[in-house]
């Protein structure tokens, strides 16, 4: 049985150092809880592989100083306990040919043209292809006949053909989460593939081979896949907390909820000066002589990158983008805490003119 303990203490003594909110790091620790202490003492489903991945990721905002990389871990934090939709779900590990049927398709040559005489050899084509007989036994020339007190084989594995409407679903809902991506791909900041498969035509204008095509779809649908585990939605009380985090400044107002954890800066500082004495002076001097701790203005800008490029689920397939799309947004907003009446009100006073001039 593996001691989980030491491996535990790891995470923690990185964990505690992490430049986030009291709350943030409490979530942190309870899914880190879960992973490594929360396991069937007889079976512990614990993966060295995984292991190094967080503490490399962890290792990378509090060693190497990298905290771009801050977006993955709140990824962590607010994604991971999210129940992912059964769709999305099947979506992701269905065979690829369950989904050729009812996956938008697109031939270039019907794009390129509509006369009749020109598509005619490449639909004959097809057709040639569809109704090509690809038997074994015709192939080598044996005999078909059955002997009908031999037992038929039975399949191995179960195909259900009664799957086909719960199919289409999950390509309607995948065509809705494409579409919206596709339209914010600018603020997610992400290159989206089209969703269609476009098949090209040879040479001669005839379709190409089968497993060409085939290798297409299976690259899109891969496109697709990929993107979606990418971008996950986040729930939108967590966006709240986020976005009040982000734009809070703590020379305006004190809240204790919206606090950088203090325990990161001293541990930058002892770093820091255990770095100038420790470190090779060619590594001193062209991999730190620009690395400054970030201070509390620039860990909240690192978090309105992230709470820009976020979008919710607001109901079943109605997805909305983060409402916050300045990035210099402070935590008077202007949408949110002032009046129109007020503002005008305001206006007046500061002019002196209550009546606009004829």
């Amino acid at each position: 049985m593996i001691n989980l303990k030491p491996y535990y203490k790891e995470f923690c003594r990185r964990i505690h150092r992490l430049p986030l909110t009291r709350d943030m790091i409490s979530r942190l620790m309870a899914i880190t809880k879960y992973k490594l202490v929360t396991v069937q003492p007889y079976n512990p489903k614990f993966d060295k592989r995984k292991y190094k991945n967080s503490i490399k990721l962890l290792d990378d905002i509090l060693v190497d100083e990298k905290y771009d990389k801050l977006h993955d871990l709140l990824d962590v934090i607010f994604k991971t306990t999210i129940p992912v939709p059964a769709w999305k779900t099947a979506f992701l590990t269905m065979p690829f040919l369950q989904l050729q049927d009812h996956w938008p398709q697109v031939h270039a040559i019907h794009e390129l043209t509509k006369v009749r005489a020109q598509l005619k050899p490449y639909e004959e084509a097809l057709k040639e292809e569809a109704n090509e007989d690809h038997s074994v036994m015709k192939f080598f020339n044996l005999s078909t006949t059955q002997d009908k007190d031999l037992p038929k084989l039975e399949m191995t594995r179960s195909y259900s053909k009664g799957q086909g409407s719960n199919i289409k679903e999950i390509v309607e809902n995948v065509a809705i989460l494409h579409k919206f991506i596709f339209k914010h791909s600018g603020v997610l900041d992400v290159k989206v593939p089209p969703l269609e498969v476009l098949y090209p035509t040879n040479k001669y204008a005839l379709p190409i081979h089968h497993k060409a095509r085939e290798k297409l779809f299976k690259e899109k649908i891969a496109a697709i896949r990929n993107l979606f585990k990418a971008l996950r939605p986040i729930k939108e009380e967590d966006l709240q907390i986020l976005y009040e985090f982000a734009i809070h400044r703590p020379s305006g107002s004190n809240k204790p909820e919206c606090a950088i954890n203090t325990r990161f800066y001293k541990y930058m500082i002892k770093k820091h000066k255990a770095e100038e004495k420790s470190l090779a002076p060619i590594i001193r001097h062209y991999l730190r002589q620009k690395k400054l701790i970030p201070n509390d203005h620039n860990i909240r800008k690192i978090f309105r990158e992230y709470v820009m490029k976020q979008f919710y689920e607001e109901d079943k397939n109605v997805y909305r983008i983060s409402w916050m799309q300045n990035f210099y947004e402070n935590e008077s907003s202007l949408l949110k805490s002032i009046q129109l009446s007020d503002y005008k009100e305001n206006i007046e006073s500061t002019t002196g003119r209550g009546q606009p001039t004829q």
